[in-house]
């Protein structure tokens, strides 16, 4: 096979910012007769369409985490078809597949240092992902990311992140029942609410900046 296409559909709108992005190197999303494709150098060493797949897959999932975070309410950009091209130009197409990506908003040149992060980091992806709907349970996924990734809390605390007092309040608030109800992580009796609870809004600002130096420090 000379080369793989991925031909995207989706909002026309999302698939020209799309096709504007600059991914990174190896990686390109065109237009051509009203159809988008992304191609990949790296498509064309697989042998068959399903392997295209979870490559062209774990590729939309970093762009979906990236933009989701920093554009918000995402419209879906799915996979059409996987296209063979023959030395000789001939398209065979494969089954329709199904992946997604996000593209909303207002491009941002900040998304696209992230989208390789979160290629080449599963722990980023997992926490982009998680951003977008800021509930008590993903907020303090992301925090468990975070700190899981660089050793412990007085690693986000030595880094300047949080204070002690911020991550207690936050973690203790956020598995409490009494203090959230049944937005807490815990039904448990035994997660005791702090004296002073942390807000959701608060929780929401913390977590952003934990996040966002976190992923400074990776880039």
């Amino acid at each position: 096979m000379k080369e793989w296409l991925i031909r995207l559909k989706g909002g026309k709108s999302s698939l020209e910012n799309l096709s504007k992005l600059g991914l990174p190197v190896g990686w390109s999303v065109t237009e051509d007769d009203g159809n988008y494709y992304l191609r990949s150098a790296n498509f064309n060493s697989l042998a068959n369409a399903g392997d295209v797949r979870v490559h062209a897959n774990g590729f939309l999932e970093a762009i979906r985490a990236a933009l989701g975070f920093k554009l918000g309410y995402p419209q879906a950009i799915e996979v059409d078809a996987v296209i063979g091209v023959e030395e000789n130009g001939t398209r065979e197409h494969s089954a329709q597949l199904t992946a997604n990506a996000v593209i909303a908003g207002t491009l941002d040149d900040s998304i696209e240092s992230l989208i390789p992060l979160a290629i080449q980091d599963k722990n980023v992806r997992d926490a982009l992902r998680f951003f977008p709907e800021q509930n008590w349970v993903n907020l303090y996924k992301i925090y468990e990311i975070v700190r899981d990734d660089v050793g412990g809390d007085d690693k986000v605390v030595k880094n300047g992140w949080a204070t002690k007092n911020e991550i207690k309040r936050f973690t203790q608030t956020a598995q409490s029942r009494d203090a959230l109800g049944d937005a807490a992580r815990h039904a448990s009796a035994k997660f005791k609410s702090p004296s002073k609870p942390m807000s959701l809004s608060e929780a929401m600002s913390l977590i952003k900046i934990v996040l966002e130096n976190w992923l400074c420090s990776k880039g």
